[in-house]
């Protein structure tokens, strides 16, 4: 269900200044998606595939989307910081990311799945994220 959630927020994502081919979909901690990755198979965002890039431990900047897992809580914050201004779209589903900067963070509310949205992070990350997208989502602000 998350990779559905993901792969729809993507379509209303907009890179500034990216030029390059397909985007590179990577997990930073352990991979929650498993068979669930098969739902980027054959769709595309604007004429673009997603490949699954696998592990972000040895470069998270070769990453487009950057997906954190709640393993990697320790050092989401020195993860941020490695990042830096590189166009990165970071994606989550634990608590207290969004305010640390990760973009979007998805939460589960009774079974339901909701989302949050850093827009300091975004624009920081050169990213645009449309109105609509951000009119369906919690804001959240990055913790000084």
């Amino acid at each position: 269900m998350k990779a559905e959630y993901i792969y729809n927020f993507l379509k209303f994502i907009d890179w500034k200044y990216r030029q390059k081919g397909d985007f590179v979909f990577c997990v930073a901690g352990k991979n929650p998606f498993d068979s669930d990755w098969e739902v980027f198979g054959k769709k595309q965002i604007r004429g673009k595939k997603i490949i699954f890039g696998q592990s972000a431990h040895t470069d998270p900047t070769r990453c487009d989307i950057l997906f954190v897992s709640s393993t990697e809580a320790s050092h989401v914050s020195e993860m941020i910081k490695e990042i830096g201004n590189s166009r990165i779209l970071t994606i989550s589903d634990t608590d207290g990311f969004s305010e640390k900067g990760i973009i979007i963070n998805l939460r589960n509310e009774t079974g339901k799945i909701r989302f949050e949205i850093n827009p300091e992070a975004a624009e920081k990350a050169g990213i645009r994220i449309s109105s609509k997208l951000l009119n369906l989502a919690t804001t959240v602000h990055t913790t000084p």
